[in-house]
C-alpha cells in the first residue's frame, strides 16, 4: 500500500487530513513536537481526550450535555461538524465543471510534481493542480464555518426567470437542507449562511424565499433554524433584490463592478442592509472581494413567542468604503 499512499511522495506532501476530512496541527514546535489537535474551524479537537479545548458555540441549546463533549458523547454513530453551514450561490459561468461546485470560487495553478517515464521510456515532467486562490475557504474562515454547500444561481438571463428558480430550488431542497443540519438531543444546532455572487445574487433571493416558505408550513422546525447572513457580492441587476428587513443582509461592490453598469446602490435592495464598497478596485471577479470577507458578520436574533419567529437586531445602516 506504500506506493499509492502519502509514503510515494517521498515527503513533498505531508497528508495532515484524515479523521474527519480535518486538518491536523502538528509538529508546531521547534523540537518536531505539537500538540496533534485537529483544526474544525470553530474550534480545536483533542483526539487523544476525545474532547473539545472550547466551549460550543451552540452549548444553550442542550444544556444537559457538557459543551466540551465530541459528538453527544455517541462517536460511533455521529460527527461533530463545526455548528455551522454556508451556501455558496454561483453566478454564470459556461464551465461546467464550476456550475454549483467549489471550483467557482477558486482559482488554481500547476506545479512541478516530478517526473515519469511512459511505456517507451521518455521522460516527462509531471504537473499537479494546486489552489492559488479560494475565496470560499477565506470566507469559511471569518465564519468559523467550514460545512460548504455549492449551488448554480447563473443559470438564466431574465430576472424573473432565476428568482422562480431560486425559489423552486431553496423550497426544494429545504427538507434534505434541514435534515442534514446537526443535532444534539433532537434539537438543531447550526445555523444557515448564504453567499452568492453575480447572477446568482437575484437566484438567491429566490432561494431564501423558498427556504422560508418551507420554514412556514413546518412550525415546529421554524425555532431550529436560522438564516443568519445573505451576502451578496457584486450582484447583476440588483435592483430586483429585496430585504424584508427580517434577515442580516450584506452587499459587496466595487467601483466600475457589474453593479456599477445597471443600478445605484438606493437601487438595490428595500429594507435594512449594509452596502460595502471599494473605489480602488474595479473587477467583477469573485476572486477580487477575497479580502472583502473579512467584512462578513452574521446577524444576532432573538426568538419572538408572539409572533413565532426569529428577530433580527437591527444594526445601524452602514455604508463603508
Amino acid at each position: 500500500m506504500a506506493g499509492i499512499s502519502s509514503k510515494a511522495l517521498n515527503g513533498i506532501q505531508e497528508n495532515k487530513y484524515k479523521y474527519n476530512g480535518k486538518e491536523e496541527q502538528r509538529k508546531e514546535f521547534s523540537d518536531g513536537s505539537g500538540l496533534d489537535w485537529l483544526d474544525y474551524g470553530a474550534r480545536m479537537y483533542d483526539g487523544q481526550i476525545g474532547r473539545w479545548n472550547k466551549v460550543d458555540n451552540k452549548a444553550e441549546l442542550y444544556q444537559n450535555l457538557t459543551p466540551y463533549a465530541y459528538a453527544g458523547n455517541q462517536p460511533t454513530n455521529a460527527i461533530d461538524p463545526d455548528g455551522n453551514v454556508i451556501i455558496f450561490i454561483n453566478g454564470f459561468t459556461i464551465n461546467a465543471a464550476e456550475q454549483g461546485t467549489e471550483r467557482y470560487w477558486r482559482s488554481y495553478k500547476e506545479v512541478a510534481f516530478g517526473q515519469y517515464w511512459d511505456y517507451k521510456g521518455n521522460i516527462h515532467d509531471q504537473n499537479i493542480e494546486v489552489i492559488d486562490q479560494a475565496f470560499d475557504l477565506a470566507a469559511s474562515k471569518i465564519l468559523d464555518d467550514n460545512n460548504r454547500r455549492y449551488v448554480d444561481g447563473g443559470n438564466a438571463f431574465s430576472i424573473l426567470t432565476r428568482f422562480q428558480r431560486g425559489e423552486k430550488s431553496g423550497y426544494k431542497q429545504a427538507e434534505s437542507l434541514i435534515e442534514s443540519l446537526h443535532r444534539t438531543g433532537g434539537v438543531i444546532d447550526e445555523t444557515v449562511k448564504i453567499i452568492t455572487h453575480s447572477m446568482g445574487g437575484v437566484f438567491g433571493d429566490g432561494y431564501v424565499k423558498g427556504l422560508k416558505k418551507y420554514l412556514k408550513e413546518h412550525p415546529d422546525l421554524k425555532r431550529q433554524v436560522k438564516i443568519t447572513l445573505v451576502a451578496d457580492f457584486d450582484p447583476y441587476q440588483a435592483g430586483a433584490i429585496k430585504n424584508d428587513g427580517k434577515t442580516k443582509k450584506q452587499q459587496y461592490l466595487h467601483y466600475g463592478g457589474i453593479t456599477g453598469w445597471y443600478g445605484t446602490a438606493d437601487e438595490m435592495e428595500t429594507g435594512e442592509f449594509e452596502y460595502i464598497e471599494d473605489e480602488k478596485k474595479s473587477s467583477h471577479s469573485i476572486m477580487s472581494f477575497v479580502d472583502e470577507t473579512g467584512k462578513l458578520k452574521e446577524g444576532t436574533y432573538i426568538w419572538n413567542e408572539n409572533n413565532q419567529e426569529w428577530e433580527l437586531q437591527k444594526d445601524k445602516k452602514s455604508k463603508g468604503k
